[in-house]
Order: C-alpha cells, then structure tokens, then sequence
C-alpha cells in the first residue's frame, strides 16, 4: 500500500496518468530503431548477446523509474504538506510554517505555453514547498491548496521561470536554472553516443578487414 492511500490524508494529488504513456511512447520510439540498427549492423558477429544485455538493462532501468513515477504523490494530513518526488525522499513541512499559497503560471521555453505552479511560501516569503502545473492538473492543485487552510492567491502576472526563482526564494529545485547542470547532462548524452559508435566500429572493422 502507497503512503498516498493513507485515510488520514485531507487530499491527495498525483502526477497526470498521461505522463506515463508518454514516457512509454517516447522510450520506445527511442530504442526500438537504435537497437534495430544496433542489431542489423551486428548480424552474424556473435556480438548479440551483449546488446541483448544491454537492452534488458536499458529496460529494467527504465521500468524501475517508470515504476517510481507511480509513487509519486503530494497530500495535505491537516498538520503537514508531504510529498514525494521519483528522486526524492517523502518531504514534510508542517502547516503552522506555511503562511499562503501562491499559484503562479510560468511559460515556456517556447513562449506559448503555460503551467500552473504551486508554491508553499513560510512567514519570510521564502517557497517551502513547490509543484510544478506541467505534471498536475491545476484543478488538483487548487483542490491541495484549498485543503491546506491557508490563505490561497494567484499571481496575475505570467513569469518566465528565471523571473519565478527570482520573485519566490527556495522555489527552484536543484537542478533547474544551473548551466552546470545542463552542461553535464549534454556531455554525458554525447559521450554514450560516441560509446555506442566506438563499440559498433571495434566489433564491425575486424570482420570488414577480414573479407
């Protein structure tokens, strides 16, 4: 049984079911023409059973956060806001130090489109508690904040999520906002590329030498 099934919970939110069907689709479409490739440039150099491998782990790691995901949820207990994230451990911060709740609508890289962001602020201004609109319905997040017992206000301005951080302290989670971050995703991304290239021409440039 999930934490989020508890009674004693006066609400529960969960991200949106879509998300999961979209991280399958996008999983799929990814690595089934990789490995298909992987597999066809590789036919009759006995190398299968290593990409065999490597796709089941590939797999299971994806299933494992997949998995996770279902376990993500948000809730109010009526003395706390708890919540759990896919890398994250369950979060709870008691209601006596939130002060109000801010939703606040961020747009995009793009500039059209736009989510709803809640934010827990404390008596300093400072977010305590933050989710973010494009994993959740707003109805849900309305319904948590109203649960809450505290004063709720929408912000009427539409910020950029640099103009978010700056305007509510604490609200950025680790990982956004930081070149440093997105830096060391892109090199990893291209030094698997260059793996995956430098495997398939160490097993493929004996055997075309060889005929």
């Amino acid at each position: 049984m999930h934490d989020e099934d508890n009674a004693a919970f006066r609400a529960v939110v969960r991200p949106r079911r879509s998300i999961l069907w979209t991280a399958l689709v996008s999983f799929a479409v990814t690595t089934l023409p990789v490995f298909g490739a992987l597999y066809w440039f590789t036919a009759g150099l006995d190398e299968w059973p290593h990409l065999l491998l490597t796709q089941v782990l590939l797999t299971m790691a994806c299933a494992l956060v997949l998995w996770r995901q279902t376990t993500v949820f948000s809730a109010s207990t009526g003395t706390h806001l708890v919540g759990r994230g896919i890398f994250s451990p369950l979060v709870s911060v008691p209601l006596a130090e939130i002060r109000h709740v801010v939703l606040a609508d961020v747009y995009g890289h793009d500039g059209t489109d736009s989510s709803t962001q809640f934010l827990a602020l404390d008596a300093h201004g400072r977010c305590r508690f933050r989710l973010r609109g494009q994993f959740y319905h707003d109805h849900d997040l309305e319904r948590l904040a109203d649960s809450l017992g505290v004063h709720v206000e929408r912000d009427p301005d539409l910020h950029s999520a640099r103009e978010l951080f700056a305007r509510y302290p604490g609200s950025a989670f680790w990982f956004e906002d930081r070149w440093s971050v997105r830096v060391a995703g892109v090199a990893l991304t291209v030094l698997c590329a260059l793996a995956t290239v430098a495997w398939i021409t160490s097993v493929t440039t004996p055997h075309v030498l060889a005929r």
